[in-house]
């Protein structure tokens, strides 16, 4: 399974770049929500419109300590870390996240994600 949500979320990077929108629609689960480092929370539809707007996301940035977490359902949890840009301060910052990927129908959908931000290292 770790292979395949390895493959699933490389498609989702590849469909942020390339602004696939009928891809990135597939991808997220119809209830899935992120929580911002911030705290504001988007649902599926504002998710979407924030990567295809080009907003630093998660999805698609380059990633450190990855870790797979395999459950039965079949879930994966993966945490990671990412260094994320923000567009308000343009400053990049270190965020580690969670994102917990469940089956559906047609294969893969990414169900929730959370990134938090890590404080500048001392």
């Amino acid at each position: 399974m770790i292979d395949e949500v390895v493959a699933f979320r490389a498609k989702v990077a590849k469909a942020a770049i390339e602004k696939d929108f009928t891809t990135l629609r597939a991808a997220y689960a119809e209830s899935f929500t992120h929580t911002h480092g911030s705290g504001k929370v988007d649902g599926k539809n504002d998710r979407i419109v924030a990567v295809l707007a080009g907003d630093p996301v998660i999805e698609n940035a380059p990633t450190t300590e990855l870790v797979f977490r395999v459950h039965t359902g079949p879930t994966v949890i993966v945490t990671g870390k990412s260094p994320i840009l923000s567009v308000r301060e343009q400053k990049t910052y270190d965020f580690r996240w969670i994102a917990v990927y469940v089956t559906a129908v047609d294969g893969w959908q990414l169900a929730v994600s959370q990134a938090t931000r890590l404080p500048p290292p001392p």
